[in-house]
Parts: structure tokens; C-alpha cells; sequence
């Protein structure tokens, strides 16, 4: 099978060449068959056996039964092979298309380098003239078959193809790739004009229908009406047979709640049209094709929403009624019966001991579990019309929104419930009414910044309403005399840097790309340059926060210090939106280096790399970043970005200041590195070559997904005091090194913070149990060692079982009593940061 290797060589346009090779190259074998059978026919039917003994290779008769069992075999292989490429290039291009997560922003920096929607366009153009290739090969070999054995076996194979679900011009996917063209609009000039008079929709027809102009004068009209309730489809899918139904319409067929979805059909469900069984479970959800009808349809997409939004709450209650009358009589029994042998005493609310029998079980101490469990009851209609009343059009209920909401970007973790609603308040005035209701009526509120924690602080366990504060994004007021800004949360740190740099002045926190100022605040975030400028603790002044009963409290002034009563600043800050909604950051700025100078180095150990790193911050030198890589991680650098570096344990350096001191602190470093087993010494002075240098780094993350393009990963995020770090790090990397998944090191070195990348297949649960196993070791190894097991990440839901190691039953009743003081009804950011398991 030759199609990987001849897209390849289409996707590098060597475009002739692969049309000249298409006609070929793929069936060669097939016309070999033929050929054969020409040859046969020519022979004398009157053949001895010895002459027959010498071609029992060759068919003798019209009917051609070794040949037909050849050709078809062959034939069918082909066939499958390129349906299956053909499906998983598709696919791959509409992930990049709806990316999210880290991919997502990956795609965003990108954007200033590369016009992204350009190359997806011609992508499009390219796979389907070349599935119309060869659609279009298999049809004339067919043909040719038939003509060559007189025969209509070739014209009977068609149907079998049909059966299997490999007819090209039939699939699913080339209904998405035309709905992907559309979508973007096309673009005017160059090739990609010649496609954009193919295609056309006409979604308001009578039947709506979709038309694909191919080459050799083939048109294809997809009718896109649901075969069920004969309307345009609706959040359609295409079962594995081809027919595409409206969601709601297929779950009805299939005899399955919306909300469970078609996978939950059983083996035996039979497509409505077709009546084949089995077709639920590789059905595809159209996505390309839905948002098309959401452009181009709205009104009526609208209504469809709302119809089915209807139905999905409907099925919901009749299925939990269902649940809660089955089970009733038993929790009567057993109500009745525990009551009867409880003793007369009840045990303390600060009893930990009566965890089981309350249920309690996700973010405990010792849990295992990653999907996070909640209450949930309905959001009253009162509330909704309340929160228009305020939001106006910055509210939404739609599904995709919500569920976008509440599934986090760059975590594994997951919750059984999404928000109710979403609204976008843009002013302090809007949040402090939205809190000031949800308290009212006792509604769940999750703060929502720019999504890219890893540890489940976004997601929605016991529904809700979600504040996405991305409208409020303004700078209130910049003092360059000061060195402080005053920013609204939705403000993220690139943008702030960006409008910054004009005064001279930056910020000096630099996590993930998307961060938010609001975000980085609930998180107690870092970064790299945290070694130098200190956490997110050390750097905000004072700020804006709005509590549960709706009140705006400002923590403290903006001098630079302060001894004025409790620091409710430092409280907020790490409070992950369990305590109130920042809308104010009053934020410490710094001078933009004069010089700096970047410095790379490679030893044989990570042990090593991590001495050099402690003894650097010994012996005085003020650096501004101390970053460590291992030889893993190295490798996904080298294949991500094709370079070739040296694949060993690798200490980046960043020295600032004046010109001369960042050149003493350069040789300084470079002596103690001589000292230390460690080789390669490079540093870089020059603007370009500084950046190509620190790209190494910027672009660890995203790289580790160039080892496992489909894993997911799991990030750990320990921290020791600096001593410790060598002895930490040793004792991870046997593990990890021991381990059969792929396990990255990135270390802020310089402050005894190190971060593991473990990617895991997310639908292996022997691979989501070792990478638990592996976060879980390095955080108790670190607990031993006086650490932490979060850094900067912040604890979420996936740190909450380590707390009480970590710091004690008694901080976190502390902890528990501040909560409740300051939130009563339990309605910021429900089930995170403190254990379920701790009662005061």
C-alpha cells in the first residue's frame, strides 16, 4: 500500500509527480491480475495436463475463479487502506480546526508566523482530488474487470464495498471536509478559487442538500435531510452505514437517552433506513457540518437547540425519578434499620471517621478517583431571568458552551456535571449582582479566567453558573513613576507585557500561554522567572474582590508595604475562587534588563545537572532563570522541531543586568559547570540568537505531544527545599525511566520545583493507573523531603487527597472555618482545595 508515501510526497507539491504515480502505483498488482487473465483467454482450452500443470496460475475458463479471488482480495485491501487514511487525515484536520487545550494555544503563537486557515484550505483541496483519484481508479478497474472477463462481478463488488463501509465517494467525511470549506468562506486568488466553484449548499431547499463538483464530471448531492423527523438535520450524525440523522432522532431509533449518546446503543440497534445492526458505535458526530447550519441556519438552529435542550432536561428527571422510586424502599430499610443501632451519642462533626458512610469519597485522603462527583439540582427559572436582566446578551445556555465551560483545556480531570449557564459579566458592578443572586437563591458559582490550569479548578461539579471574565480585560491605570499597574482579571500576562514594553516596564510572572492576571491570582502561579522575582504572592499589591454575599472589598493600598491589620491579600491570592471573584489586581512591575545573556549546557546525569543548579544559587549569582531538562525531554524537542541536539540532561541559563555583570555572572557559571562533569558550554549575546536559544525551553510542553500526538498528559508539580532537589529528581527518574510510559523532566531548578510530563493513553485505564501511580510517588518521596505537592500549579481537585500529609488536619479545619465565615452557603467554587473529608 503506497498512500502514505504518495500524500507525503503530494503534501511537499511535488503534485505532478504524485498525479503521474496515482494512476499506478496503487494497482499495480490489480492490472498484473489482469494481465494474467488476458493472457489465459488466449490460451487453448484443449490444453494437456502437463500444459495445464504449467499454468495453473492462470485462469482457464470465463468465469475466472482464482482471478476473481486475486483481484477482489487485493482489490477490497486497497480499498480499506485508503479509506482508513483517508478517515484519519480528515479527522486530523478537523482536531486542528476545533483544537483546544495546549494545542490550541500552540495555534494562536503560531498564527504570527503562519496563516493556519491557508494551509488547512489547501489540505482540503488536496485530499479530496486525490480520494476523487481514486474513487475514480477503482471505478475504471472495475470496469475494466468486467470488460476483460465479460462479466459483472466488477459491477457487484461496488456493493460490497458499500457493505463495508469503504466507498469513498459515500463517506461521511467528505461531507465534513466540504462543510470545513464552507465554513471558512473561502479564499480569493491562487488555487484554492478553482475549489470554491465545487462546492455549494442550498440549506434552505426542499431537500436541503450539499453539492460536490468533482473532476471527470462526478457531482455528488448529499441530501441532508433527517430520514426520521424529515427535517434538516440537527447536531447530525452519520452512523458507520453512511445515513445521517439528527442526534435526538438517532438515541430515539437506538432506543438510548440524549444525553447518554449513541455509543450507548446497544450491538443489536439497527439503522433506521438500512436495518444493519451496529452501526451506533462508530457513528460520526458532524461537526463541521453542524456549525454550517448554525451560520447559515441560525434562526432555525436556534429553535433545534432549544427543542432538544427541553428534551434533554426531560429525560433527565424522568431518568433520576426513575432511579430515586427504585430505590426508595431500600434507603427506607436501611434508614430505618441504622437509625435503630446508631448509639445515643453523635459523633463530632470534626470526626473524620465517619467518611465512608457519608459518601465522601473524590479529593479525600488516599482517593483514586479522577472524575469529580456533585450534587445537582436545577437552576431556578427566577435566576435565569434575573441574570438576563443583568448580563443582557452576555449570557448562554447553549450546550457547547456550557460543556466548553466545564471540561478543563490542559487537565484529564473531568466532573459528572456542567455549568447551567455562562455569563460574561463586564464591569464589577455586573459580578458583585450575579454573586449577590447566586447567594440568594443558593446557586454554585466557578470563577472562570483563561482555562488553562491543569488541576480541575474549572470544572463544574454540582452545575451552576460559570463567570467567565474574559470581558474584563482593561488596564485601569499604569504608574511608570511607581513601577505598579492596576488591571481588570480577564487581562492575560502576554497582552499586559505587550502594552507594557513601550515604558520599559514588564510583569514578571511568565506561566502557560492564555494565562489570565485573575487566574494566575487564584492559583498562586510563578514560572521560570519565579527564582529571581519571586510567585504571584510576592508580586500583587492589592486587589478588587467581590465575596459570596455580594460585597466588594478592597484588601489594601498601593504602597508598597503595608502593617495595617490582616493581609486579606495574600488569603485571596491561592484561594482558587473558593472565597470570592477577583475583579481588581493592583500588580508590581519591573524594569526591562539592559543585558542578558542566555547560557546552555549538557551533562551526563540529571544528578549533575541538578548540582551544578544548587551550587549556582550558592555561590551568590543573582540569575533570573535556572531551567532544567532531561535527555527525554531533549529527544521530543528533536523530534518536534527537528533539530539535533545533544540528547542529555540540559540546564538552560538566563544572567540580566548590566552588560559587564551578566558576562562575570557568564563565566562564573561556566567555571562552576567545568566543575561539575558537565560539557558544551554555548551562550548567546545576540537578540535572535537569545530567542532561538530560550524557544528550547518556551517549547517543551507542546513538544512532548510530538512523542504521543493522541495521549494525553498528566503533569506533576512537586517542589523541595533546594537541597533536596539532586536526590529528588534521581530517585523520580529511576521510576519514570523504569516505566513504560513516556515520562518528561522540565525543572525551575533554581527553586527546587520540577514538573513531570507523563502521557498516557486516556482510554487505557492500565495507563491512567501507572501515571496516578508515578504523580503519586514523586509527591510522597517530596512530602518526606519537607516539600510541597504542588509548586505553582495550585491544588484544584487533583491535589486535594495530599493536603492532610502536607499540612495537617488542624490547618485545614483552619482553613475549612475561614471558608465558611466568609461563603456560608458553600456557593464559591464548590469541591475544590479543601478535602471533603474535613469538618470543624
Amino acid at each position: 500500500m503506497k498512500f502514505g508515501e504518495t500524500f507525503t510526497e503530494y503534501l511537499h507539491n511535488e503534485q505532478q509527480r504524485f498525479i503521474e504515480n496515482c494512476s499506478h502505483v496503487e494497482y499495480k498488482r490489480l492490472k498484473k491480475v489482469l494481465k494474467s487473465c488476458r493472457t489465459c483467454k488466449s490460451l487453448h482450452v484443449s490444453c494437456n495436463v502437463e500444459q495445464e500443470a504449467s499454468n495453473d496460475q492462470l485462469c482457464q475458463c470465463q468465469s475466472c475463479p482464482l482471478c476473481d479471488q486475486t483481484f477482489f482480495s487485493e482489490l477490497m485491501k486497497e480499498a480499506s487502506d485508503i479509506a482508513g487514511c483517508f478517515s484519519s487525515r480528515v479527522r486530523r484536520l478537523l482536531h486542528l480546526h476545533f483544537a483546544s487545550g495546549v494545542q490550541r494555544y500552540l495555534l494562536r503563537l503560531r498564527k504570527c508566523f503562519k496563516n493556519d486557515q491557508q494551509a488547512m484550505l489547501e489540505e482540503v483541496r488536496m485530499l479530496i482530488e486525490y480520494v476523487t483519484m481514486n474513487a475514480t481508479a477503482i471505478r475504471k478497474i472495475l470496469k475494466k474487470y468486467d470488460k476483460v472477463h465479460s462479466s459483472e462481478n466488477g459491477k457487484n463488488f461496488k456493493s460490497k464495498m458499500q457493505a463495508k463501509h469503504i466507498e469513498l465517494l459515500q463517506s461521511p467525511w467528505l461531507i465534513e471536509l466540504g462543510a470545513l470549506y464552507l465554513n471558512f468562506g473561502g479564499l480569493n486568488g491562487g488555487q484554492l478559487d478553482e475549489l470554491s466553484s465545487h462546492f455549494y449548499c442550498h440549506l434552505n431547499a426542499r431537500p436541503p442538500v450539499m453539492t460536490l463538483m468533482l473532476q471527470d464530471s462526478i457531482k455528488l448531492d448529499y441530501d441532508l435531510t433527517c430520514a426520521i423527523c424529515l427535517e434538516t438535520v440537527f447536531n447530525p450524525y452519520a452512523l458507520s452505514c453512511g445515513h445521517l440523522y439528527c442526534k435526538s432522532c438517532a438515541c430515539s431509533a437506538a432506543s438510548v437517552m440524549i444525553f447518554e449518546g449513541l455509543k450507548a446503543a446497544s450491538r443489536e440497534s439497527k439503522c433506521p433506513i438500512c436495518r444493519e445492526c451496529g452501526v451506533y458505535a462508530k457513528a460520526v458526530h458532524l461537526v463541521e457540518l453542524d456549525l454550517l447550519l448554525k451560520r447559515r441556519c441560525r434562526e432555525y438552529w436556534k429553535e433545534r437547540l432549544a427543542a432538544e435542550r427541553v428534551k434533554v432536561l426531560k429525560q433527565t428527571k424522568d431518568f433520576w425519578d426513575s432511579q430515586a422510586n427504585s430505590l426508595l424502599p431500600l434507603a427506607l430499610a436501611v434508614s430505618a434499620g441504622s437509625l435503630s443501632l446508631q448509639p445515643q451519642s453523635s459523633p463530632s462533626l470534626c470526626d473524620a471517621s465517619d467518611i465512608e458512610a457519608r459518601g465522601v469519597s473524590f479529593g479525600g485522603k488516599d482517593s483514586t478517583e479522577f472524575v469529580l462527583k456533585g450534587s445537582h439540582r436545577e437552576v431556578p427559572e427566577e435566576l435565569i431571568d434575573e441574570l438576563k436582566a443583568i448580563c443582557q446578551d452576555n449570557l448562554t445556555m447553549d450546550y457547547d458552551e456550557r460543556q466548553f465551560h466545564g471540561k478543563p483545556q490542559n487537565s484529564f480531570h473531568k466532573a459528572v456535571n456542567i455549568p447551567d449557564v455562562v455569563v460574561f459579566p463586564r464591569s464589577e458592578m455586573e459580578v458583585s449582582q450575579i454573586v449577590k443572586l447566586c447567594d440568594k437563591h443558593k446557586v454554585p458559582i466557578v470563577p472562570y479566567g483563561g482555562a488553562t490550569s491543569i488541576e480541575g479548578h474549572t470544572l463544574s461539579p454540582n452545575g451552576g453558573v460559570c463567570i467567565d471574565m474574559s470581558f474584563m480585560k482593561h488596564i485601569k491605570a499604569l504608574h511608570v513613576e511607581d513601577m505598579d499597574v492596576i488591571v481588570e482579571p480577564g487581562i492575560g500576562w502576554i497582552e499586559l507585557n505587550e502594552y507594557l514594553e513601550p515604558y520599559g516596564l514588564f510583569f514578571p510572572l511568565d506561566p502557560g500561554p492564555g494565562a489570565t492576571i485573575g487566574g494566575m491570582c487564584a492559583t498562586r502561579c510563578s514560572g521560570s522567572l519565579a527564582v529571581r522575582y519571586g510567585t504571584m504572592r510576592e508580586n500583587v499589591i492589592s486587589l478588587k474582590v467581590v465575596l459570596a454575599n455580594g460585597d466588594v472589598v478592597k484588601t489594601a493600598s498601593r504602597a508598597r508595604k503595608s502593617a495595617a491589620g490582616y493581609d486579606l491579600t495574600r488569603l485571596v491570592i491561592g484561594s482558587e475562587g473558593t472565597l470570592g471573584v477577583i475583579t481588581e489586581v493592583t500588580l508590581r512591575l519591573q524594569k526591562i534588563p539592559r543585558h542578558s545573556v542566555v547560557a546552555m549546557c549538557n551533562f551526563p546525569s540529571v544528578k549533575d545537572a541538578a548540582d551544578v543548579a544548587i551550587a549556582t544559587m550558592l555561590s551568590g549569582i543573582q540569575v533570573s532563570r535556572v531551567e532544567l531538562l532531561d535527555e527525554v525531554q531533549v529527544r521530543a524537542i528533536n523530534i518536534a522541531n527537528g533539530k539535533n541536539l545533544p540528547e542529555t540532561p540540559t540546564l538552560m541559563f538566563e544572567f540580566v543586568g548590566t552588560e559587564a555583570y551578566s558576562r562575570e555572572q557568564t563565566q562564573i557559571v561556566q567555571k562552576i559547570v567545568s566543575e561539575h562533569n558537565g560539557s558544551d558550554f554555548v551562550f548567546a549575546e545576540d537578540l535572535e540568537a537569545k530567542k532561538e536559544l530560550w524557544k528550547i525551553r518556551k517549547e517543551a510542553l507542546w513538544a512532548c505531544f510530538a512523542m504521543e500526538p493522541n495521549f494525553e498528559a498528566m503533569t506533576t508539580d512537586v517542589c523541595v527545599p533546594l537541597s533536596h532537589l539532586a536526590e529528588l529528581i534521581s530517585r523520580s527518574k529511576q521510576e519514570l525511566d523504569a516505566s513504560q510510559l513516556v515520562c518528561t523532566v522540565i525543572a525551575h531548578a533554581g527553586d527546587g520545583n520540577f514538573h513531570t510530563v507523563i502521557l498516557f493513553d486516556p482510554n487505557k485505564e492500565e495507563h491512567r493507573k501507572e501515571a496516578e501511580r508515578l504523580n503519586h510517588l514523586m509527591v510522597h518521596t517530596a512530602l518526606e523531603m519537607e516539600g510541597t505537592c504542588t509548586g505553582e500549579h495550585g491544588v484544584g481537585t487533583g491535589k486535594m487527597k495530599y493536603l492532610e500529609k502536607e499540612l495537617g488536619m488542624e490547618n485545614l479545619k483552619t482553613m475549612k472555618t475561614i471558608k465558611a465565615a466568609l461563603d456560608p452557603n458553600n456557593i464559591m467554587n464548590p469541591g475544590k482545595l479543601i478535602p471533603p473529608h474535613v469538618c470543624f
